[in-house]
C-alpha cells in the first residue's frame, strides 16, 4: 500500500478545482489492483483505503506491507518500526500483521512501486483532462479504470490479474470479519479534578472518581468514547454531537456526595437566580464563566442561591452587586460580605483586590 506521487482534479459544486490524492494497494503474486482517491492522505483516509482494498479483493492478507510513511509508522526503523496507535489496532482487528518496508530498502516495497506506476500511467494520465464534479463522480471513473485492467489480458502470458488472483491468491486470504473497522483516534489525557477527560474544547467525559488526576488514554470514534488507565478500560460513553451538552457524566463515576445534584446545570442556576432579580442572575453567570467546567462552581452557586431564601430580594441584589466588583468568588466570602451589609462595613482582606485595582496597568 502506498500513496501514488501524482495527484487528479476535482470540484465540489464551485468552479475551484480541488486535489485528490490516490491511495494504491496491490497483491504482488498476481498484481491485482486497488485505487481509490481521497481530499487527503491524513490516517483516517489511510484506514479508510485499507478497509475498501481489503473488500474489493474479498479477503485479508497476512502481511501488509506499507510504506515508511509518517501516516503509518510512527518511529521508522531499519529492524523495528513503531506503528501508529489507529493503524496497529485496524491491524488487530482484520487479524494481520503490518510488516512495514525498511528505511532505503526499496526491493521491500518493489510491487507497490510497479503498482503506483501503473496507475499514474494507465489512469491518472488517462484521466487527467476528464472533468470531475465531485470525488465520488472522480472515485466512480477510478473504479471503472481498475476493473477494466485487472481484466486485461497480460501481453506474455496467459489470463490477467484478476484470473491469476482467482487461481492463486484469493484462497490464501483470511476471512474479512463481518464488519469494516470503525476508526478511532487515541489521545493522552490527565483526567481533571471534577473526575472528567477532555476529549476536545468542546466535550468532557466522566471517569470514575478514584481516577481524577491521574494519566489516561481516551479512544474515540463517531460513535463512542472510552477511556483506559493502565492497561483497563474504566469509561465508555455515547459520543456527544450536541454543543449544549459539553459535559457527558455517569451518575455510578460521581462520589457520594455528588449524586444528588447530578442535575444540575447552568441554566437551572440562570433560572434559579432569575427569581430574586438580574443582578443576582449576573452575579451566578460570572461565578459559572470563571471556571472552565461550570459544575466546579455548581456548589458554590448552590450555596449563595440558598441564602436568597434567607434575605430579602433587595439586599441580595445588593450583595451580588457588590461581591462582583470586589471580585468575591468563594461562599465563605459571600456570606461575610452579607453580614457586614448589616453594620455598612466593606469587605476588607488583605489578599483581596477588587477589579478596580487593576485598572490603568498593574500595581506592586
Amino acid at each position: 500500500m502506498d500513496w501514488a506521487g501524482l495527484t487528479m482534479k476535482h470540484s465540489e459544486g464551485d468552479r475551484n478545482e480541488k486535489a485528490a490524492y490516490i491511495f494504491v494497494a496491490i497483491l504482488p503474486a498476481g498484481s491485482m489492483l486497488f485505487a481509490q482517491p481521497f481530499a487527503d492522505m491524513k490516517m483516517e483516509s489511510w484506514i479508510e483505503g485499507h478497509a475498501k482494498a481489503l473488500e474489493y479483493f474479498g479477503g485479508v492478507p497476512r502481511l501488509p506491507v506499507p510504506d515508511n510513511a509518517r501516516t503509518a509508522v510512527t518511529k521508522a526503523g531499519r529492524y523495528e518500526a513503531e506503528l501508529n496507535k489507529t493503524y496497529n489496532e485496524m491491524a488487530g482487528f482484520y487479524g494481520c500483521a503490518i510488516v512495514p518496508a525498511r528505511p532505503r530498502s526499496p526491493t521491500d516495497k518493489a510491487p507497490v512501486e510497479t503498482a503506483v506506476q501503473t496507475v499514474e500511467r494507465r489512469i491518472i494520465a488517462k484521466l487527467r483532462h476528464a472533468r470531475f464534479l465531485s470525488l465520488d463522480e472522480l472515485a466512480e471513473a477510478v473504479y471503472a479504470e481498475i476493473e477494466a485492467l485487472n481484466d486485461l489480458p497480460f501481453q506474455k502470458q496467459p489470463g490477467s490479474r484478476r484470473s491469476l488472483f482467482l487461481s492463486t491468491e484469493q484462497h490464501e486470504l483470511m476471512k474479512l470479519p463481518p464488519r469494516r473497522y470503525e476508526y478511532a483516534q487515541f489521545k493522552q489525557a490527565k483526567a481533571g479534578f471534577d473526575y472528567h477527560v477532555a476529549l476536545d474544547k468542546s466535550h468532557y467525559y466522566s471517569v470514575p472518581y478514584q481516577f481524577a488526576g491521574k494519566e489516561v488514554l481516551i479512544r474515540s470514534t463517531l460513535h463512542t468514547v472510552e477511556v483506559f488507565c493502565e492497561g483497563e478500560r474504566i469509561a465508555c460513553h455515547v459520543r456527544s454531537t450536541d454543543p449544549r451538552k459539553r459535559f457527558v457524566t455517569e451518575p455510578s463515576h460521581m462520589p457520594e456526595s455528588h449524586r444528588a445534584v447530578a442535575d444540575w446545570s447552568p441554566e437551572r442556576f440562570a433560572s434559579w437566580a432569575a427569581k430574586t432579580g438580574d443582578k443576582t442572575k449576573a452575579y451566578i453567570a460570572w461565578l459559572l464563566g470563571r471556571k472552565e467546567h461550570p459544575q466546579q462552581a455548581f456548589r458554590t452557586c448552590a450555596g449563595i442561591l440558598r441564602m436568597a431564601a434567607t434575605v430579602a430580594p433587595q439586599r441580595m441584589e445588593e450583595a451580588c452587586e457588590s461581591a462582583m466588583a470586589q471580585n468575591i468568588f468563594s461562599y465563605a466570602c459571600f456570606v461575610k460580605l452579607l453580614e457586614n451589609q448589616k453594620t455598612d462595613k466593606p469587605l476588607i482582606h488583605e489578599n483581596l483586590r477588587g477589579k478596580d485595582c487593576f485598572k490603568g496597568g498593574s500595581h506592586v
